[in-house]
């Protein structure tokens, strides 16, 4: 296989994961009238037991700016609480509101009725994270 063809095929497999990501995201970005990333940034601070605005940036590909201000227009809508910490005011934790948790509930619960009750193959799923868990691992070795 050429680099061009590992490329393209990395390419691929991005668009398609995004895809899907945005399929199963937009419905309930829409009843809680927030949009896709707002909802994925709710996810992610559902799954991050030490969530702060710089780790959530760095996992959505976000630039802390960016991050900073989606994490303020939630906690405005009430799905977020921000706290700059005691220890290190640079450092800002998050926690969902109870209307966060709802939110991050249906999306579980969305992703559930797509991807396990339309039998998708969860072995596959898990083998291929695991390929790209080590191919950033990779990646974070030869950029240090």
């Amino acid at each position: 296989m050429t680099a061009s063809a590992y490329g393209a095929s990395i390419w691929r497999f991005s668009r398609i994961l995004n895809d899907c990501l945005s399929k199963t995201l937009r419905p309930i970005a829409r009843r809680y009238g927030i949009t896709q990333a707002q909802a994925q940034l709710i996810f992610s601070v559902h799954y991050d037991k030490e969530a702060t605005v710089g780790t959530i940036a760095q996992r959505l590909g976000l630039a802390r700016t960016n991050a900073s201000a989606m994490c303020k227009k939630l906690a405005g809508m009430g799905f977020l609480r921000r706290k700059r910490r005691e220890d290190d005011e640079r450092i800002v934790s998050l926690t969902l509101t109870e209307n966060g948790r709802s939110a991050a509930r249906a999306i579980e619960r969305r992703i559930e009725k797509i991807y396990r009750k339309k039998f998708v193959d969860m072995q596959k799923i898990e083998k291929l994270t695991l390929t790209f868990e080590e191919i950033s691992n990779l990646l974070k070795e030869e950029n240090e």
